[in-house]
This record gives structure tokens, sequence and C-alpha cells, in this order.
């Protein structure tokens, strides 16, 4: 016999309403575990990506781990002193915080893939100072890619130290072992071996009550951090935590933020500041002895984004803040200034440069011109005319040597010159050049030196080489650069610049059975499964090959070399690190 009762509405009711608070109140995610986020981070560090979620993986760190394609290869090269950047007298510096997607993205890698739509860019890096590579880790550092691209460009590279409300232990960065700030040490010894320029302090969680005198303790970590950097690295303070330890954004220099400031020598504000904020944080500073030029107003460029509906963040400016709207404007001119440069003008440099004219200009002369500055301060121009001037690609080689002794190359750009006519008393260009037309297309410009170097050195030692352990392992080409026995060091120009870790060598190129895989800022190279496809009908021998790029121009190629196939591929039992 069956017998049927009612439901229990109240059993059912209290299921509905769990279903309806997990919909529009959902549990927060806890994200991966210890050991999954461990895991992923090897994966990364093995793509050239560091960074540390934790400090027990910060404290563990040692530079004796660092893989050769994690590190920068180019020094921060000089830039020359102009209205935006006079290095005497600044009068506009911008810092550019780099916060996109959660950073660590592949094409950022040692060897990315190809890039199938469109991805982060950072243009005009003539007006940037500085660049902040930010992710959600408590350490982040600068992918390498990043610090050789703004190095190239005279843009200082800052790491990341965040500390977020959901950050544990945050306690430990003020810990003391043998009089010793040990985490600021860890800070500055990345900064010093993956070769960037210090770092922005961002503490956005309080310290917890056994913490005594925790505002004391904080200025003299930034502090032992600002001396183990050196004087040439840089610590920026982002304005979050309080002297009073509580996070309150003050959106200016104030007595809350200034010890911290002062630790640091530079402060960077949230965004929320007002023009009256910002007086009153130049008054702040010029009484502190603080150049007002290191205080930098935050602007959220994403701020007023129309697609989210609930607390849209505001910036400066209030009305219509957020977005960067910059750009550049040319009216009728005769010349254009390409570059703002700093170099010898003696001689010993010569411009290169490929281009096409786009119109035939006729009667009118198309030229690039130099001007050099001597120790009076006048300038003095030279003009480098087109020949020929007609619609096909040439290559103009001209020395940069000024008539005076001790004049540099101060400026380079292109001119063109145009005989008027008089039409009813009113000047007239020839119509071939009236109105907003494309005259010249510029695709490569490089100043070198006159001497070659490429005798001086060698490209040598190819071999494959296992890099990781299992699983997290890849097979690399690896490779060494010498100088001849019977060369003098001494004869690189001083002018140029030199690498830690590559030498006279900006990047390299390589080869594989004469197709080109990629470049390279270090001395290994990752192989890809995807590289065999260009070797199926090589099933014995393949050939490889290295071409070295110097700073300066100019290139040499390694002698050929032959591998297997088997020699670029992971054989599944490989465990040991070569």
């Amino acid at each position: 016999m069956t017998s049927y009762g009612l439901p229990d509405w109240r059993k059912v009711g209290r299921d509905i309403g769990r279903k309806v608070r997990d919909i529009f109140n959902p549990s927060p995610d806890p994200g991966p575990s210890k050991d999954e986020r461990r895991t992923q981070r090897l994966q990364d560090a093995l793509k050239g990506l560091v960074y540390f979620d934790d400090f027990d993986s910060l404290d563990a760190w040692l530079p004796s781990e660092i893989d050769p394609v994690q590190v920068s290869n180019t020094p921060l090269l000089r830039r020359a002193a102009s209205q935006v950047h006079d290095q005497q007298h600044p009068t506009t510096k911008v810092v550019l915080c780099h916060d996109y997607k959660g950073g660590y993205h592949d094409y950022e890698s040692a060897r990315p893939n190809s890039i199938k739509s469109e991805m982060y860019s950072q243009e005009y890096l003539q007006y940037v100072e500085t660049f902040v590579y930010f992710s959600h880790k408590l350490v982040s550092v600068p992918p390498a890619s990043w610090i050789n691209l703004l190095h190239r460009n005279g843009v200082l590279v800052l790491g990341t130290f965040l500390i977020e409300p959901q950050t544990s232990d945050n306690d430990r960065m003020l810990t003391i072992v043998d009089g010793e700030c040990t985490v600021a040490k860890q800070l500055s010894l990345m900064a010093e071996h993956f070769g960037f320029d210090g770092w922005l302090l961002n503490i956005e969680n309080k310290f917890s009550e056994d913490v005594k005198g925790c505002a004391g303790l904080l200025s003299d970590f930034i502090s032992s951090l600002r001396y183990y950097l050196g004087e040439h690295k840089q610590v920026l303070w982002y304005d979050a935590l309080t002297v009073e330890n509580e996070k309150d954004y003050q959106n200016a220099l104030t007595l809350k933020n200034l010890d911290f400031t002062k630790a640091a020598s530079r402060l960077f504000t949230n965004y929320r500041w007002t023009e009256e904020k910002a007086r009153g944080s130049q008054r702040i500073a010029t009484n502190h002895k603080l150049p007002s030029s290191n205080i930098y107003f935050g602007i959220d460029v994403w701020a007023q984004n129309t697609a989210f509906t609930a607390h849209k963040r505001v910036t400066y400016p209030p009305k219509g803040g957020g977005g960067t709207n910059t750009g550049l404007w040319g009216g009728d001119c005769s010349s254009t200034r390409l570059f703002k440069l700093h170099m010898l003008g003696n001689g010993s440099l010569e411009a290169r440069f490929k281009l096409q004219p786009t119109i035939n200009a006729g009667c009118a002369e198309l030229g690039i011109y130099t001007a050099y500055k001597g120790t009076t301060g006048s300038l003095e121009y030279v003009r480098n005319k087109i020949v020929p001037q007609t619609k096909v690609e040439t290559e103009m080689i001209f020395p940069l040597k000024a008539s005076t002794e001790n004049a540099h190359l101060v400026e380079l750009g292109v001119y063109m010159v145009a005989p008027s006519v008089i039409q009813s008393n009113n000047l007239v260009l020839p119509s071939v050049i009236q109105g907003n037309k494309l005259v010249l297309s510029i695709m490569e410009v490089c100043i070198k030196p006159v001497r070659d170097y490429n005798t001086l050195y060698r490209i040598e030692a190819l071999s494959p080489v296992l890099r990781g352990h299992s699983p997290n392992s890849e097979k690399r080409l690896a490779w060494r650069w010498r100088q001849v026995e019977a060369a003098d060091h001494n004869e690189w120009p001083k002018e140029l610049p030199w690498s830690a870790t590559t030498g006279p060598f900006s990047h390299f190129v390589i080869y594989l059975e004469g197709c080109e895989l990629g470049r390279a800022y270090c001395l290994e190279f990752p192989f890809r499964l995807v590289d065999l496809e260009l070797v199926k009908k090589y099933p014995e021998r393949i050939v490889v090959s290295v071409t070295g790029y110097f700073f300066g121009g100019g290139h040499i190629n390694s002698p050929d070399v032959f591998i297997s196939q088997k020699e670029i591929v992971i054989d599944a039992d490989a465990t040991e690190r070569e």
C-alpha cells in the first residue's frame, strides 16, 4: 500500500532561498590553492614572467634562481633634455601605471605567440618619465620585454609591492633580522638582478594591533629600501595608508602621508584630487623641502566607463574625467623635428635613413637636416638633400659632424624648401605641395659609429639545453659571445650602451633552416613544438644559426650548427636541469 503526503514546504522554501541567495550574493571564490598558485608561478617563470603571491615565496627567492630569459639586457639610455624632460628644471613629469587585465600575458613573455587581437601598447614614450608595472600580486617584477623597450626610450621602470585587504601576514614586511629589513633587501636585489629601476609601494591594508609604532617602522622600511636600491633607483609611495595605520586615501600630500612621502621622496596620489588639493600639496612640499615635481597626481583612465552602472569612479577633472585624449598636431611649416638628441657631433657617428618620397616635389628640395649645439649655445644647421627625389625607396648615409669642436648633435628632422611664386601680390606655393599631403615615408633611422666593430666579436658554441624541471621544462638554444683575442675592450666607444648580459649586442635573431624564429634579448631562445613544422623534411640534421645585432648598428652571424629534431623536443622523462 502506498501513501502520499504533502511536501515539507518549509524545507522547499529553504532550498529555494539558498539558491536565490547564491545567485544574487554568491560565496566568494576562494581562488586557486597555494600549490596551484606555485605550479602556475613556475610555469610563468619559465616564460620569463616573475611574480610572488605570498611572503613565503618572496623570502625563499634567491638570485641564483634567476633564469636568463627573465633578465633585461638593455641599460637605461639617457634621453635628451627638452621642454618636457629638462633634467635640471623639469616642467612636467608623467608616471604611467600599467594595470592591464591582471598582467603577465603571453605577449610579454620571452617568446610570445602571434597576437590575434588588439592588446595594450604604449605610444609617445617621450612624454613618459616613469612606467610602473602593476599586477594584483604581492610582488610584481616587470617582464624583461617591457624593461628593454622602456629603457631604449629612456623611461624608468618600477615594479610593484602590493598589500591588499586580503593579504595575510602583512606584518612580515616590517621584520628585522640582524639589523636588516629582509623584505626591503629582497626587493632591492630583485631590482638589481632583473635590471629595473625601483618600486611602487602600495599598502592598502593596515597592520595588526600587535605592531607597535608601525608608522615609524614603515618609514624605516621605506628608507631602508631606498638605501639598498642606491641613488640611481627610485621608490614611489602610493596614497593609501596613513601614519594613523588606516587606509584613508588623501588624494593629496597631507600631514597624514608626509612621513612616508619624505622617506620615499615621491608620492603617487589617489585619483580623486582637486585643484585646491594640488595647491595645498605644493605648499606642504615646499615647506618640507620636497620637490613639487615629485608629487604625482593620479588620473584613473577607466574611471567613468559607462559599462558600469553603480559606483562610478570619479577622477580629475570631475566633469568628464577619465580617459586620455592626447594628440599631436602640426601646422604648415618648412621643417619637422623628428628627434631631440644629445649625441657626439665630431664625425665618429653617421646617420642612415631608409626612406621614400611619396610625391614628385618638382622644383622643391626635400631632405634631412641636422642641428648641432656648440659650447657657445648657438645652433648650427646642416642640410642633407634627398637624391633622387622620385617615388622610389632610397638609402641615405651621411656623417654627423659639426664645423666646430666639442659640438653635439641635438636635433634631427625633415625639411622642404620650395621656391614661391607671386601671383596677384599673393605668395603661392607650387601646386604639388599645396594643402596637406604626405611627401615622405621614413621606414628606418639608424645612428651608428662610422667605424665597423664587427671584427671584434664572435658568436659561438650554439647548443640545445634543457631548462626547468619536469613537468615544467623546455628545450632552448643557447650560445655565447666573446671578444676576439687581439681586440681591446676599450675600442668599444663609451658613448654606446654596453649590456651586463649581452655585452655589445642589443638583441639576437634566431634561424632554423633559414626561417626566422624570433628575437632574443639574452643568450637563450626557447624552442616550441610549432618549430617542428618547419623541419619535417629534415628528419636527421637541422641547421640553426644566430645573428647578433650591435647597439650601435651592424651585425655578425654565428657559424651554422647542425642539430637533430629530438634535440628540440622535450623527452617525457626529462627531469634534470642542465
